[in-house]
């Protein structure tokens, strides 16, 4: 069963507004085939070699992804070039990319959400929010009773099936965790965010020396579980949600 391009594009927007993006994003139609109809979509954190020879492989003539491509104005394109290869082999195979970052991490049923709720958060609210008190970056959660960091560690190792040691941990791990902040991917710049908003943690990927010297300064532990564990469940969201789209045009 085949889903018109109009149909699809207009879906992907009700499920997350580009017109929420923020002005650095490149979410959108990356790479437009051409093609006004497609049989098989494929869904990935990226497009990368990996990804899209699996879009080959299975006859995918759409992708949705969550990082763009390309962020920035693409001036030449080179078979030399690993952005160039990927770009021509998208063209070569007419398959048509989009890409859900901000406005999807924006959306309040996200990755963060997700994560929260696999390590038994409760009482979930905004981290920040824009001038119209609609969710900007990131949740925050409590736990019933106070629990340690390294309670935490684990619980986040469980939920997302990875080992305790692949999470880089600032604080010690006897600190007492009762509020907790979760952004995903790269949210070191809403450590102070956390921190004003009375969190003893803040979960987080990218998290670099003088990020996690200023965290422990302030006062505030700071976990790292990587950007690709943090984000990883978009692809299971998004091909849920792309389901429902398709349940809705029957």
């Amino acid at each position: 069963m085949s889903i018109s391009k109009l149909k699809l594009l207009s879906g992907l927007e009700k499920i997350a507004s580009l017109k929420t993006q923020e002005e650095w994003d490149n979410s959108g139609l990356n790479i437009d085939s051409g093609k006004e109809s497609f049989e098989k979509i494929l869904v990935a954190l990226d497009v990368d070699k990996l990804s899209l020879q699996e879009a080959i492989d299975v006859k995918a003539d759409f992708m949705v992804v969550h990082h763009p491509l390309f962020f920035n104005p693409v001036t030449n394109i080179r078979e030399s070039d690993p952005t160039g290869r990927l770009i021509l082999e998208l063209i070569k195979n007419d398959i048509s990319l989009y890409a859900l970052h901000t406005p999807f991490d924006k959306l309040v049923n996200n990755t963060d959400w997700t994560i929260a709720q696999g390590i038994g958060l409760k009482d979930i609210e905004n981290l920040t929010e824009n001038n119209f008190g609609v969710k900007f970056f990131g949740l925050t959660g409590v736990y019933s009773d106070t629990v340690t960091l390294k309670n935490v560690i684990h619980k986040l190792s469980e939920a997302m099936d990875i080992e305790p040691s692949k999470i880089r941990a600032v604080g010690d791990f006897d600190s007492s965790i009762k509020k907790v902040a979760i952004v995903s991917g790269a949210g070191s710049d809403f450590i102070l965010d956390a921190k004003l908003k009375g969190c003893d943690l803040l979960i987080t990927g990218d998290i670099k020396y003088h990020e996690a010297c200023y965290g422990r300064d302030l006062g505030i532990c700071l976990l790292d579980p990587g950007h690709f564990n943090l984000e990883k469940a978009f692809v299971d969201i998004m091909v849920e949600r792309l389901r429902i789209l398709a349940g809705e045009e029957g």
